[in-house]
């Protein structure tokens, strides 16, 4: 079978912006005179957004002090969201060759979509900053596909949401 078209997933698969996100969060912990935390450790809670994060940080914080007050995750998420639309896309940088990689894919014909559970507005900027917004003929963010990472993490919703038979599409994560 030939694929026509492939999903990518952005933060960590096409683009390094583990970065400016342990930069965001920091400043978030900062506002709430909580301790900066390195950026190695951040990078490991990433992947399952922006809110899942501030959680696990937020439970990282807690099993390090139990007694100290913590902010709400609303509250923290919320300030979270305000220093990341400062820096989303600043200095975030595409893997080695994925450029590359998406042209040669894009010169053989396939259609690309970016799927990724961080909202339109931060993907849009990461993909623009990092040079590689060209390649995609659609972004479907957090908000948008919430129900379709949560229902599968194969390609079928992918698919749908690009109007494409399901065994024409894959997926890269």
């Amino acid at each position: 079978m030939r694929y026509v078209a492939l999903s990518f997933d952005l933060d960590g698969t096409l683009v390094d912006t583990a970065a400016e996100i342990a930069g965001a969060a920091n400043l978030t912990l900062e506002d709430f005179a909580l301790l900066r935390q390195h950026d190695e450790l951040i990078a490991r809670l990433i992947g399952g957004g922006a809110r899942e994060l501030m959680q696990k940080l937020l439970a990282h914080l807690r099993a390090e002090a139990p007694t100290r007050p913590l902010p709400a995750i609303d509250a923290l998420f919320a300030r979270f969201e305000d220093h990341y639309v400062a820096s989303a896309g600043t200095i975030a940088q595409p893997f080695p060759r994925c450029a590359d990689a998406l042209q040669q894919l894009r010169d053989a014909g396939l259609r690309m979509v970016c799927v990724t559970n961080k909202e339109v507005r931060f993907a849009r900027r990461v993909l623009q900053g990092s040079g590689i917004d060209a390649f995609f003929e659609m972004l479907v963010g957090g908000e948008q596909s919430q129900a379709q990472e949560a229902a599968s993490r194969r390609h079928r919703p992918r698919a749908q949401a690009s109007r494409l038979p399901s065994r024409s599409a894959g997926a890269c994560r």
